[in-house]
């Protein structure tokens, strides 16, 4: 069980039916989303709440690092009502290597011809949650100071706005086909949530 969302009330009422053993994973801190919506605040604590009473059932649940761990354990004392474990996660360095990189792809989509020319990648929906504002805060900065980049932007959502107006920068949407290239071609992620888990932004970007 990833989210303990309405499907997952319905596993959890049959594994118990069936005497099924039920394990989690937690990737993305939920809660936290309401943060960045006006007037909903107040219900954190509800949902974090709900979220430990869905966990209670689980025999098992991983999270992705450490300190999610010890935020689970000191923030809803989670490891009173489940084992709280550590689903470690990490990159193929020999298959995501800077020697798969496209150059024609980064000539031809990006216009960036000089290979001392970092790419800076954002990969994921353009949601206020995701915090594109944080990434549009250091290209900004990064076009002030006059340096040398290029910033590649996968994904699209509600606030695109926020990143098409960006100097030096390329947005591609989801076309699937361009996302695979591009993930060949760039060489910096850049991804401010801090509601999300280090691997989960990793997966996104590759």
């Amino acid at each position: 069980m990833t989210v303990p969302d309405c499907t997952a009330l319905y596993l959890m009422e049959h594994a118990r039916a069936e005497e099924i053993p039920l394990m989690g994973t937690h990737h993305s801190n939920l809660p936290e989303y309401l943060d960045h919506y006006p007037g909903l605040r107040w219900l954190q604590h509800i949902l974090g709440q709900y979220f430990r009473h869905s966990y209670n059932y689980l025999q098992a649940l991983y999270c992705t690092t450490p300190y999610m761990r010890t935020y689970l354990t000191d923030t809803y004392k989670l490891h009173r009502v489940t084992q709280l474990g550590i689903w470690g996660r990490g990159i193929d360095l020999d298959r995501f290597s800077p020697v798969h990189r496209c150059a024609e792809f980064r000539v031809a989509r990006l216009g960036v011809t000089d290979p001392d020319t970092a790419v800076i990648c954002f990969c994921g929906r353009l949601v206020i949650e995701k915090r594109p504002d944080i990434f549009a805060r250091v290209i900004q900065r990064l076009h002030k100071e006059n340096v040398s980049f290029h910033a590649l932007v996968i994904g699209a959502g509600p606030r695109q706005d926020v990143v098409k107006r960006l100097p030096n920068t390329t947005c591609i949407g989801w076309q699937r086909q361009l996302a695979q290239l591009s993930g060949k071609s760039y060489d910096i992620t850049c991804y401010g949530a801090p509601s999300f888990s280090w691997w989960v932004i990793t997966e996104h970007s590759f």
